[in-house]
């Protein structure tokens, strides 16, 4: 049974010019379905929220709104191996998205959330959620070095966090 770590309100400050999440994935099952993570009102309710899922295995990157829901299909990742996914968001280019330290795509589908630019974010965080707070299940695997930021990541801060080794110690 997969479980998942909640948040309950965090205080996130919103850069009102865009921001970045990045954070290590495993799969260990196939054809899962359920959020790697998602950001504000995640328990709570459907909106207004972002959030990076997998449908029957498939990756994808999402945003909802009261009004507006856009996902973006990536790939299908394999199973027991590491990958490093970066989002970026900007309220003037849409969305810039890396894997494993390297420009996958850009697309204006999906943008800066308007919820976002009201101060802070708000609602609860969540890794490893299930599709519904009710339903059992979920993604099984791992999330490792989950980051926000109030900015937005170039290629090469990209590439440094996907080639950071960590600390060594005896």
């Amino acid at each position: 049974t997969a479980s998942y770590f909640s948040f309950a309100s965090p205080t996130i400050p919103a850069n009102a010019a865009g921001f970045s999440v990045a954070c290590w994935f495993y799969l260990t099952q196939p054809s899962q379905t359920g959020f790697i993570w998602s950001m504000n009102n995640a328990l709570a309710s459907y909106t207004n929220r972002l959030y990076a899922y997998l449908s029957s295995g498939t990756l994808q990157l999402g945003t909802n709104a009261s009004s507006t829901n856009a996902s973006l299909s990536l790939f299908t990742p394999l199973l027991d191996t590491w990958y490093h996914l970066t989002w970026t968001l900007t309220t003037v280019s849409g969305s810039t998205i890396y894997l494993n330290g390297q420009q996958f795509g850009t697309t204006t589908t999906l943008t800066y959330p308007s919820y976002f630019s009201t101060g802070t974010i708000g609602g609860a965080f969540v890794l490893g959620d299930p599709n519904t707070p009710t339903t059992q299940g979920g993604v099984l695997g791992y999330v490792d070095e989950f980051r926000y930021y109030d900015g937005i990541l170039t290629q090469d801060q990209v590439t440094t966090l996907y080639n950071y080794a960590g600390t060594q110690y005896r």
